[in-house]
């Protein structure tokens, strides 16, 4: 008896079932409340024209009235507002964000562009602005707590629960997101 992996068992057998399970149907014709089976039915021609399908007409949609032209309201983005203590580094101003539990994500988009976080599956912006020193200055912590060389393009790397991904470009300028791990 040969031995067979039961993944390679399974999959064999679920498709001869398939495959023997998907057997064209005989055509059918009804005749009152009876039901012929026709194997090899050619229509007449006759029939092709008789037995055109008529498809119902698609209402069109009634022309709109012109309305006028109405102010559109925006709606402000949120924005969370916090002064830090200047002796706060970069790392612990993201871990502060962090630390919320309905917070799932900060990004830095760029140097001199604020700090955005989403929480609670809404994208807020912060009064957070890391500047080109700032950032290098994170990713280098990040770089030697995970012992990931920072070369140019793109790095990921995992902290405790945290996922960072970050794009390393002189010519753009270094930017990154920082996602908490799902525990599931």
């Amino acid at each position: 008896m040969i031995k067979q992996d039961i993944r390679s068992l399974f999959l064999t057998s679920f498709v001869k079932t398939l495959i023997s399970n998907t057997k064209p149907k005989p055509l059918l014709r009804q005749t009152g409340n009876l039901e012929i089976v026709l194997e090899d039915y050619k229509p007449t021609e006759e029939e092709k024209l008789t037995s055109s399908v008529n498809l119902p007409e698609v209402p069109t949609l009634p022309e709109l009235p012109e309305t006028p032209n109405l102010p559109v309201q925006i709606r402000k983005q949120e924005s969370i507002k916090i002064d830090f203590p200047q002796n706060f580094s970069p790392e612990q101003k993201i871990l502060f964000f962090l630390k919320d539990p309905s917070v799932t994500g900060v990004e830095c988009i760029g140097p001199n562009k604020n700090i955005l976080v989403n929480k609670s599956g809404r994208i807020q912006t912060t009064s957070l602005i890391f500047t080109k020193e700032n950032i290098d200055n994170f990713m280098l912590s990040i770089s030697e707590k995970t012992r990931i060389p920072l070369i140019s393009g793109v790095f990921k790397a995992i902290i405790n629960n945290l996922i960072v991904t970050a794009v390393i470009s002189e010519y753009v300028g270094t930017r990154f997101i920082i996602q908490k791990r799902s525990p599931f």
